[in-house]
């Protein structure tokens, strides 16, 4: 004696797109306005570090050097943790809010 058939989902075209687990189409206008922004913050950071850099030389400390050769202990490693986690979640909360 044999059960029911199982029923099979059909075969995905190569042409259509993969499904999306985080966004809906809708919400790419949010998405680029989020990769917008990072792409300013970033720059006003790297602007920011380069400066930085250029201003310890000329004091007599190579910072790029001193941060390359850097290990944090784990009460760094937990801020720098906590802080990444933050972000994360501060870009996941932008990408899923329905404005």
């Amino acid at each position: 004696m044999t059960g029911p058939t199982p029923t099979r989902a059909p075969a995905r075209l190569i042409s259509d797109p993969p499904p999306r687990k985080i966004l809906d189409p809708a919400q790419i206008d949010q998405v680029a306005e989020a990769v917008i922004g990072l792409a300013r913050e970033l720059w006003v950071l790297s602007d920011r570090f380069t400066i930085m850099e250029k201003v310890m030389s000329a004091h007599g400390v190579d910072l790029a050097a001193e941060i390359d050769a850097y290990t944090p202990d784990e009460a760094v490693q937990a801020e720098l943790d906590v802080k990444r986690k933050r972000l994360m979640g501060t870009i996941l909360a932008a990408l899923r809010a329905d404005i």
